[in-house]
This record gives C-alpha cells, structure tokens and sequence, in this order.
C-alpha cells in the first residue's frame, strides 16, 4: 500500500510539471498565455478586437530563446479553417498582443472559434457567436 501511495505522489508531482510548463525552482514561474475577443458576438464583416497576454518564452529555466515575434490567427466554424493574419506580440510587455480582425463574410450564424497560434505548439481558442447581420 505504501509503494502505490508512493506511486501516485510520484505521479501528481510530475503530471504538475507538466501542466506548468516550467521547473520545479522557485526561480520563477510561467503563466499560460491568454487571449479574449471583444465582443464576443458579431455579424459576418465586423470587425473585433483581439487582446492577449504572457505569449512570451518561458525562460524560467535559464534558457536564452529568442522572443516571440508573432503570433497567427484562424478562424474555425462547422470544419473550415480560415487564416484571418498575424498579430505582433510585444515582446517588452509580458508578451501583450492587441489586434483587430474581421469576422468572415461567409460566415454562418452559430458558434466560432478564433485561435491564436504561437511557436512551439502553443495555442488558446477564444469562443465567439456569428449572429445574423442586421437587416
């Protein structure tokens, strides 16, 4: 019983690291990178923001990689994929993304999903509802 309490400790402390993404130090920690939409509901051609934080390397661990320079934006809905651009990261500020997109013309009303795509496999889906243009 010992060795399967064991085990399992073993366990929870290596699936910790990584879900974390960073060392076990206390030198430093990474948080995730973030990205948000507003508004979150537009109409095919709108246009809406695009606002995101911490895409940076995660150099905790006393690595020198470059910064990230960009990031690039798609746009999913009902199994098409569109690429919608790159977005310049501020390297300076944690990593802060700010742009503006464009919902597709094409697009039909109903659930979205706009990623944000950076290097290393890196990438957060943001939700947003296609509603019907007004009329």
């Amino acid at each position: 019983m010992a060795r399967v309490r064991a085990l399992c400790a073993v366990g929870v402390v290596v699936a910790g690291l990584l879900l974390t993404g960073c060392s076990s130090s206390a030198a430093g920690q990474c948080a995730w990178p973030v990205a948000s939409v507003a508004p979150t509901a537009a109409a095919p051609g709108e246009r809406i923001e695009l606002h995101g934080a911490y895409w940076q390397v995660c150099n905790d661990t006393g690595g020198n990689a470059p910064a990230w320079r960009s990031v690039s934006v798609q746009w999913s809905q009902n199994g098409r994929t569109a690429h919608l651009g790159i977005v310049r990261v501020d390297g300076d500020t944690d990593g802060v993304l700010s742009g503006v997109i464009e919902v597709p013309q094409d697009a039909p009303p109903g659930d979205a999903v706009v990623r944000v795509s950076g290097p290393q496999g890196v990438s957060v889906d943001v939700p947003v509802t296609v509603v019907a243009p007004p009329a």
